[in-house]
Formats: C-alpha cells, structure tokens, sequence
C-alpha cells in the first residue's frame, strides 16, 4: 500500500484469499486510467472523455499527449470543409466560401463572416452597385451619378428610366417648366402659366412647382431630391430626409459607389429626425451595446460571457467561472473560464475540465484514522479510513467500526492474534463469524464434509459427511440434484462419519416405503386407485371425491392414475378429477319441458350444470334458461309485412307488441300521415300541419292566419290556402291573405235598433272608426259611429206629381212625424201665387206612367208593374 500510496495511486488485491498472495496492484486515480502489479501503475489523462465542448460545438475532440502532467492540452477540431483547431475549447470554425462559390462576370464574390455558412455575397464592380447573398446580384448604374451636370447646368433634372441598361438616361424639365424628357440630351422645356404666378409659394419653402395640365387650380409643390414626400395641392408639402437611407452630401452616404460610413463599420444608422440635417447616428449591432453616436463610430462593448454570439461563451464555463478580460466589441474571442474558488487551477480558453482542490488539507479525521481524497477534481467527496487491520470508511465523516475486522484476513505481523493462514495451510477455509469479537475465527472442514474448530484447523472428528445432501463423486447427489429426490425416492445415509462413504440408500415414497436400494434407485409399485392407496388421500381418492371411476394402467409409475366420468356424463383425465360434460338436453324431463311450447331444447354449454334453455321456433325469437321461453314474433320482419316498404313512397312498419299476432300496422312516413292495419295505409298530406318543401310552415301563422287545406293528398299540392281570422276577412292561395276588416260586422246592432243600415266605407284593418249609420229611404241622414237624426223630405217621394205639372214641391216640415204638409208652387213666371190651384186636385198613378220608366219594360217586351202607388222607385218589369 504504501508503494501506491507514495505515487498518489491506489492498491487493489484483486484476490484476498490467503493462498492467492503478490496479486496486489496499483490503481491510477481517476480521471486518469492504468494499472500496475507489485508497483506503481504508469497513468495516463485522456482528457477528452470528460471534455464536452467540442461535441456540443459538433467537434472532434483530440489528446496528443496524454500524460498526467499535461494537462490543458487538449483541442477540438473542427469538421470539413474547416480546419480551424483550438487548444482547450470549443474552435471558432473558419472557412472561406469564395473558394468554391461562382459569381457572375463582373461580379465578385464576398464572405463577411467566415465562421458562418451560407452567407457568402456576389457584389457587382463598379460602376454597377448591387449584391445577393448566395448567388449573382441584380447589378444596376445609376447614369444619372456621371450625366447629372449635363442637365442641371439647364436647369433642369437627370433621370435614368432603367438602371440595368445603358445609354437612357434623360434630362427632365423642373418645374415650373414642362416640357417632353430628351433622351441623352437637354429637354425642351417651357413654363407653365399657374408655376409662374405660384412657383414663389413652393420656393419659399425650397421646393418646386408642378403644373400637371392646362387646367386651373391643380398645380403642386414637391420636394426636391433628396427629400421627398407627398405632392402638397396649391400649397407647400413636408419634405423629410433619411440620411441612413438616401445618398447626399451631409448624410451617412455620400458616395452610392461607397458604402455608408455606419455599415462601413459594422454598425447600424439611424435619423432619429428625418427633418433636420446632419443628426445621423452610429448604433452599436445586437448582441453589443452602447451609445449612438452622431457622425461617428458607436462605442460598443460585448461581455462574451453574458451575451449570444458565434465567439461567445453561452454556457460554456458551466458551474465554473466565466470571464470576458476585454469587453470591447472590437475584442472578441478573449473570455475564459476559472475554477470557482477553493481551486486554484489556472483559466483555461474554455471550461477547465480538471479543477483540483485535496480537500484533505481542511478535513479532519479521528487521530486513529486517515483522510484520503479519491479524486481532487470533484468535491465534496473526502473520506476518512480506518488504519489497519481494520477497513471501515466514512464519507465526508469520520469511518465508523475501526474496532471492527475480519480475523481471517490480515497477516499476523499486523493482527498477532488472527488467524494468519493457519486453516489455509490445513487445506480448510478460514470464517470470522463476528467481526467485532476477537479469537472467534475458525477453520472450516473442506467439501464437502461440514464442521470446523475454532482457533486451530478442524480435524476428523469435528466434520461430518452427508453423502445425501452434499456433492461429490461417491454421493447421491454428483450435480444440482439428488439422484433419489430426482426419482421421487427418498434420499437416506445411516453412517455420516468421513470414513464411512458409498452406504447412502434411495427409499420409495409411501406407499412404497418399506422397498429401498443402496446406492441405487429402488423399484416401486403400487395400485394408485387401491381404496388403501386412496384412504391416504393421494390419487385414488381424488377421482372417488369427485364421484368418478378411477384407473391405474401402470403400478411402477406415479401419478398416471385416471379419473373417468359416469354416465351419462363424458370425460376422462389422467393425474386428476375429469372435467365432466352432459348435454342436459338428452334428459327427457328437461326436453319435453321445451318440446311442450313447442320450442327447442338447447344445452350449449355441456361442461356446466343447469345451464339448458328452451329456444324459440323462427319466426319468433326468445330463449329462457331451464324453462320454457316467453317468445316473441318481430311481425314487421314477416313477408306479408313488405307492403309498407313496397308502397310508394315507402311506409314504415309498426309491431306496437312483440307478443301479439296480427297487430303490426304499415304508418305513413314524414311528411305524410295515416295508418293501417296488416297493409298499406292511405297516406294525406294536409300542407298546413306537414313540413315539407311546398308546405305553408308559418307563412299563415307568422300573419296572424289560419291555413286550410282543402284537398289533403299527396297528388294534390300547393294548394294550401291563408284565412284571415274573424272579423278580418279575406283569404290567398299558397300565401298570405290580404284582410279587411268591416267594422259593421261588430258595431251594426247600433244602427239596427235604430231601424238604421249601417256601412263602413274602407274596410281595411289600418282604417278604423269610420263606421256609419244611415237612415233608411225615403229617410235621410248620416252619422259616424252613432245612430243618425233623420229628415223626411216628402218632395223626394211624391215630388213628381209637382214636377208632371211644370210646378216644384216643398215640404214645409221635414220632421217623419210630420207628413202630407208638402205643397205644388207654381213656376216662374206665375209668381202672384205661391200655391198652384192645379195641384190641390192632382193624384199621383205610379212610376210606371212616367215614361222614361215605362221605356225600360217595353224595350225589353215586358210591362211595367207598380203595386204601391204610394211609394217612389217600387216599380218592377214583367
């Protein structure tokens, strides 16, 4: 041990028997790996098995010198197409992609980040600007950046219509003139009437005047390049200009060939107004940060340790420190990582794999024990060690049964009282039954007789020999069973003693027991079905248990008894009862108490008792378990029943109870009603109860109507019909009605108890109150919604006999109750009377002695009739 322990190795005895002796050997510590015999082990530190950052970079991870000492010296490599290696962390992968990637003729090819794939960039040469990552760019030339002077030295405005070609460039007119663009040269320009009245308006404000027509009122004010902004109608508009975006002279690009001041950099640009001149700044690009600032470069700084970037850390340092010695984000690739304290190991690039620290120089253990640190790179994990002979260990305590060992094992220069290979030198083996007492060892006798002697080796009369039980070549057991127990015998040896060998004997199992063999099976036989064998309660019983025949067909042989069933069950099994069937429908009881409904006996299940049933003849369905069935006829499913489905349209089939014959019934299928019994039924269709697709629905209902259907048929359709509901009347075809409302069918009985008609002149629901009585004739007069005052004009009656005379009638007194007071006048100019003498004797004879009334009859070759001289307007044709 202590040649291990001086080389800061371990000692192993692969074999502590005490006759296996110089099998000890010395263990590196891990992490490092080796083993040497009888001395110091020759280690090696292959760092890449706990080295995790070149695979978690997607790296080969690679030791050239594994040594102990060298430590640190590890490196990832990085896959194909790169050969960037680093020592001690994860590699920054370069590879330039313009090695391989093809760019157009006069393009060139650019990779601004060789540790990212994927990004190469064609860029056009100049004069052409223009670039696409990954393959050819779209190149374009601006002719307007060579032929600009041309135009402006006229006063007017270069244009290039398509920056891909060549050679059409053109010279445009500003405002206020207008004029047609000269292509490749300067345009014909004259000014515009409202620009010359206006054109001072937009100036002001350092912009210019558009006139777009020779129509009044539609001049404009835009900006002038490099602002812009929206044309402003008959006034100045708001011109803004991105110096990040646009090239001029005060912004961030002044040069379109050159790329931006900020970009050229590295850094973003922002105008944080884009109304005021020269305040573009430089911003610091994410991860880094910092400061804008105005017309230079952005101060940035990246702390690789807290940040996501290619170079940074991201977690690379783990439950170790992570330090960026140079936060500048000019300064990448400079963090390291560093041992968390108490370890002192110095910082690596990456994670430093092996943080050591002994913790022994801190941990105290007990004065009669030692510390040992098994691996200074992980912690907590110090142990304190029993001293010899005792091998106790605490972790991270003090190791408890130090006065505790095993006396069989240390030597005797260690433990004087111990064993010391006395029993080994015996030829026994050595057993410490209680470590915490001492001189209980002792020596064991050798197999495979059993015994032992404390203190000292066992000698002939302390061990005995079972040659039953234990194993050996003159035993009854030579492998992993005894040869009698393998039989079913028993196994016996009357003789124990180690001198006495080969006088084992297998005896037979009762029955058999009174037959035995020495050192050889014995020969058994018996009637396993004998009522003696049977009484003992082995097989023979097993079948009379179970009310079953019982057979043995060989004596020598156990367990091939056979049970049988009787009659008239069926079944046999060999070595147990028989499962026993009976198909119970062979017993005439339980037969003919099925046959007597007329039904089935049925037993499908013959292996169980009690469980036939009576099975109902077809058509009818049902069973019942021993008795006799409730059946029952599904009548729809009869033939006869196929008149409902064979109507048209089809009907369905009723059977209201399973359990009577002759109810089943065809019913009439939505939206149709009606039903019969045993046959088709006569389906109706009344269009205002059904739904269907010419039915009413609601039409009359939603209008406050009733529907009728006056032919309810199925050939009759549409024919449904709204009603208004009383008083309303009115009705509609298939739709709803239009009703009116007369009002006399409520409020006559007013007018009728004055012997009065009455009339309501529109009768619509939407015009009430309008109701009136009228006298009856000859009576007149009116009145809305009350009985009316009535007059008697007599004139109106018997006036004609005033007017046959040439005279005129007057009635003094319209009163009814006043009559005959009416009077003939006689007619202008007989003005010295008012009372013609000529009609004190006059009579009236009748309308039919007018004329005009008497031509209506003779016209029509019929009389003129008048059977109430009295009366006016009674006459009547015959």
């Amino acid at each position: 041990g202590d040649v291990c322990s001086g080389a800061g190795q371990g000692c192993r005895d692969t074999n502590a028997s005490a006759t296996s002796l110089r099998d000890w050997e010395c263990v590196c510590p891990a992490p490092q790996t080796g083993v040497g015999l009888h001395g110091a082990a020759n280690c090696t530190l292959d760092e890449c098995s706990g080295a995790t950052a070149c695979a978690e970079a997607g790296q080969v991870c690679r030791d050239t010198n594994q040594r102990p000492s060298a430590v640190g010296d590890w490196e990832c490599v990085c896959p194909p197409p790169s050969d960037s290696t680093a020592t001690g962390g994860a590699a920054v992968c370069e590879y330039d992609e313009c090695r391989n990637a093809m760019c157009p003729e006069k393009q060139k090819c650019v990779d601004p980040n060789v540790t990212k794939s994927g990004d190469w960039t064609c860029e056009c040469l100049l004069p052409y600007v223009g670039m696409r990552v990954g393959g050819g760019a779209p190149c374009t030339h601006d002719e307007c950046d060579v032929h600009s002077a041309d135009c402006t030295s006229h006063g007017q405005h270069c244009v290039d219509t398509n920056t891909t070609t060549d050679n059409d460039w053109a010279c445009e007119c500003l405002s206020p003139d207008v004029g047609e663009p000269q292509l490749m040269g300067v345009a014909v320009c004259q000014t515009t009437l409202e620009c010359i009245d206006y054109h001072a308006v937009c100036e002001a404000a350092e912009q210019h005047c558009r006139d777009p027509s020779e129509a009044l009122g539609d001049w404009l004010c835009e900006c002038i390049a490099p602002y812009s902004g929206p044309d402003g109608a008959q006034n100045v508009t708001v011109c803004t200009l991105d110096e990040c975006a646009v090239v001029c002279p005060t912004c961030a690009q002044q040069d379109a060939a050159i790329a931006g001041f900020c970009e050229q950099h590295g850094q973003g640009c922002a105008d944080p107004d884009q109304k005021v001149e020269q305040d573009w700044t430089c911003t610091c690009p994410a991860p880094s940060s910092g400061p804008a600032a105005t017309h230079a470069v952005a101060v940035c700084t990246l702390d690789e340790c807290t940040e996501q970037c290619p170079t940074c850390a991201e977690g690379t340092c783990g439950d170790q420190l992570c330090h960026d010695t140079n936060a500048s984000s000019l300064k990448l690739n400079d963090w390291v990582c560093r041992c968390a304290p108490p370890s002192s190991s110095e910082a690596q690039r990456v994670r430093v794999q092996n943080c050591t620290y002994d913790e022994c120089t801190d941990a105290v253990c007990p004065a009669d024990q030692a510390c040992f640190d098994p691996d200074v790179t992980t912690h907590p994990n110090w142990e304190c060690r029993c001293l010899p002979p005792a091998t106790g260990t605490g972790a991270m305590q003090a190791a408890s049964g130090c006065d505790e060992y095993n006396e069989c094992v240390p030597d005797l220069s260690v433990c004087p009282g111990c064993a010391g290979g006395t029993c080994e030198e015996a030829g026994q083996q050595c057993v410490d039954p209680d470590v915490s007492v001492e001189g209980d060892w002792h020596c064991e006798c050798a197999a495979p007789a059993r015994g032992h002697r404390t203190g000292a080796p066992a000698v002939e009369a302390d061990c005995v020999l079972d040659e039953c039980a234990e194993s050996c070549t003159h035993c009854a057991r030579t492998g992993a069973e005894n040869v009698c127990v393998q039989s079913g015998q028993a196994c016996e040896d009357r003789n124990t003693s180690v001198a006495s060998t080969s006088d084992w004997a297998c005896r037979c199992a009762r029955p058999f027991d009174y037959i035995a063999a020495v050192t050889a099976l014995a020969t058994c036989e018996a009637d396993e079905c004998h009522d003696e064998f049977g009484a003992l309660g082995v097989p023979g019983a097993v079948c009379g248990n179970a009310t079953q025949d019982c057979r043995d067909p060989s004596w020598t042989a156990v367990g091939d008894f056979m049970c049988s069933c009787r009659a008239p069950a069926e079944g046999s099994a060999t070595g147990r009862a028989a499962n026993c069937t009976l198909n119970e429908c062979l017993i005439a009881y339980y037969n003919d108490t099925c046959a007597a409904k007329g039904q089935l006996c049925r037993d499908d299940d013959v292996a169980t008792d009690r469980s036939w049933i009576c099975q109902c003849p077809a058509p009818s369905v049902g069973w019942e378990l021993m008795n006799a069935a409730d059946c029952l006829t599904h009548e729809c499913e009869l033939e006869d029943a196929k008149a409902c489905s064979a109507a048209n349209p089809p009907q369905l089939c009723s059977d209201p109870n399973p359990r009577v014959d002759g109810d089943w019934s065809c019913q009439c299928a939505a939206p149709t009603t009606g039903a019969a019994p045993l046959g088709a039924a006569n389906c109706t269709l009344d269009e205002c109860e059904a739904d269907c697709s010419t039915c009413a629905g609601t039409v009359c209902s939603d209008a406050g109507q009733t529907c009728h259907d006056p032919v309810a048929t199925l050939g009759s359709r549409k024919d449904w019909v709204c009603r208004c509901v009383l008083p309303h009347v009115g009705s509609a075809d298939g739709g709803k009605a239009v009703c009116v409302f007369d009002e006399c069918t409520v409020h006559a009985g007013v007018c009728n108890d004055a012997d009065q008609a009455c009339t309501d002149p529109v009768a619509t629901p939407e015009y009430l109150h309008d109701w009136t009585c009228s006298c009856r004739a000859p009576l007149q007069g009116a009145r809305t919604m009350a009985p009316a005052e009535c007059t008697l004009d007599e004139c109106s009656t018997v006036g004609k006999v005033c007017g046959a005379a040439g005279q005129t009638c007057r009635d003094a007194d319209d009163s009814p109750s006043s009559t005959g007071d009416w009077e003939c006048h006689c007619a202008p100019p007989a003005v010295e009377y008012d009372v013609a003498k000529v009609a004190e004797n006059c009579t009236y004879r009748g309308d039919c002695r007018l004329p005009e009334v008497e031509s209506v009859c003779t016209a029509a070759g019929q009389a003129c009739v008048d059977d109430d001289k009295t009366e006016d307007d009674v006459w009547r044709c015959e």
